[in-house]
């Protein structure tokens, strides 16, 4: 994470949260808050869940809180684009996919993941690259 200039995370969701392994991946990135080495870098989020009502909503919550205890801007969706009165959220791209009856990504959903990539990507690029700590 120390040599991204922005970042997007995505967890699949566990009883309404982030998954135990995105969880982990995030409280080993200690060292980085300690150094502020993520200080003022952007970052979005998503998750997926394999049930309607699975979490998504907390699970990107969850990511946001870790990443702002980093040190790092978020940049969420918002309503700016009209695809978000179908799919995703104003915090990130969200969906339903999996599960029993092995639901697949809709067009929407896949729409919303790459228009919070530009917003990611967009917000990074007017920041500038940052000085990469090791």
């Amino acid at each position: 994470m120390a040599h991204a200039d922005g970042l997007i995370l995505g967890s699949g969701t566990r009883y309404g949260g982030m998954s135990a392994a995105m969880k982990a991946f995030l409280e080993q990135a200690s060292p980085l808050w300690r150094s502020n080495a993520l200080l003022g870098r952007p970052a979005g989020v998503m998750a997926v869940a394999s049930t309607p009502h699975g979490g998504v909503e907390q699970a990107t919550l969850g990511m946001m809180v870790q990443l702002m205890h980093l040190g790092m801007l978020i940049v969420p969706c918002g309503y700016a684009t009209p695809l978000l009165q179908r799919a995703g959220s104003p915090y990130g791209a969200m969906a339903i996919a999996g599960g029993a009856v092995g639901r697949t990504l809709s067009e929407d959903d896949l729409a919303v993941a790459h228009y919070l990539g530009q917003q990611v990507a967009e917000v990074t690029l007017r920041l500038g690259p940052k000085q990469f700590q090791a």
